[in-house]
């Protein structure tokens, strides 16, 4: 699997996360808590699937508390990471990238709670 594999399937679960939130309002009801914390552990664990891909694609050497940093407070760790594991000159432009990617992923989220509200 590609490092970009894994950000596509995390786009595609936000997608899927904000499609289950958008039923469950239309429903007057709360998502399952299996759910709930199902869904977020899929996208930790994506995230992190996406961080050990491009750091071995990289042969960027990860530490202890990267690692646990990228799984606890990713929004902090994943853009140390970039800064780190790119080289001067390309650090700014992966942290723009990583910047519209949340962006992006804001989208998939209105877009698949969107979806569900278009066909009810």
């Amino acid at each position: 699997m590609k490092p970009n594999q894994a950000l596509i399937a995390l786009l595609l679960l936000i997608a899927l996360i904000g499609g289950v939130s958008a039923y469950h309002e239309l429903k007057l009801s709360q998502e399952p808590a299996s759910w709930f914390v199902s869904s977020r552990v899929m996208a930790g664990s994506l995230v992190f699937l996406w961080y050990f891909l491009d750091s071995n694609e990289r042969h960027y050497v990860r530490s202890k508390w990267l690692n646990i940093g990228v799984v606890a407070i990713a929004l902090i760790a994943i853009p140390y990471y970039l800064f780190r594991s790119r080289p001067p000159g390309k650090r700014l432009s992966a942290f723009m990238r990583c910047i519209a990617y949340v962006v992006l992923l804001g989208v998939f989220g209105l877009a698949g709670s969107l979806l569900i509200f278009a066909m009810n």
